[in-house]
């Protein structure tokens, strides 16, 4: 009989509110010019389309980083 693999760690979804922080974790370590839509989705383990569903461009990531820091 075949076995069943289970994943190692269950994955929490994804939200925009995760793609947020992951984004300003990023900056906070590495500095705006390290923030892509790329090295978003490894800090937050998808693929870079995956991300298109919280976020239409990096554009639009960077408004939402920016409202989160500044509290609009």
């Amino acid at each position: 009989m075949p076995s069943v693999q289970l994943p190692a760690t269950p994955r929490t979804p994804l939200s925009t509110a995760s793609v947020v922080d992951a984004a300003i974790e990023l900056v906070d370590q590495q500095g705006r010019g390290a923030l892509t839509l790329a090295a978003v989705a490894k800090r937050t383990g998808v693929a870079t389309p995956s991300l298109y569903k919280h976020v239409s461009s990096l554009e639009s990531l960077r408004q939402k980083v920016s409202a989160r820091v500044t509290g609009e």
